[in-house]
């Protein structure tokens, strides 16, 4: 938690919540991590564009399909969240099938299934067992 070194050595006035010295930290984090990915040539945007982007995607997969999958959660960005354009944009998360999904690994689920007991067959035989 870089919070409260970052709010010492800012100069903050930490005395209270009511200063607000959190999210000027946390401003400032964001700031430099936004600024070290710049001067290293790597590409990075803001959650404002982010939201942006996706404002513009929701838009042209509603007109070209009539919707777009997506969860609230997951889209609007927990700093400065009410600010951006999704936030007051209701979504509806939803599955589109078919679709690409996760699979389990073999190398921990092979064979598996076959072997699979219920609740009640190990409950019978452990009663029989001890019976």
């Amino acid at each position: 938690n870089l919070l409260e070194p970052l709010g010492m050595s800012m100069g903050l006035d930490m005395s209270s919540n009511t200063t607000l010295w959190k999210d000027e930290v946390a401003l400032e984090l964001n700031r430099a991590v936004l600024d070290s990915y710049q001067r290293a040539g790597v590409s990075m945007v803001d959650h404002f564009t982010q939201a942006d982007q996706f404002m513009e995607h929701l838009a042209e997969e509603t007109k070209e399909r009539g919707g777009c999958p997506a969860d609230w959660v997951w889209i609007v960005p927990p700093q400065s969240g009410s600010l951006t354009s999704t936030f007051h944009q209701e979504m509806v998360n939803y599955h589109l099938s078919p679709s690409y999904e996760y699979q389990d690994k073999p190398y921990i689920t092979y064979g598996r299934a076959k072997n699979k007991k219920s609740f009640r067959a190990v409950a019978r035989s452990v009663f029989m067992w001890m019976a």
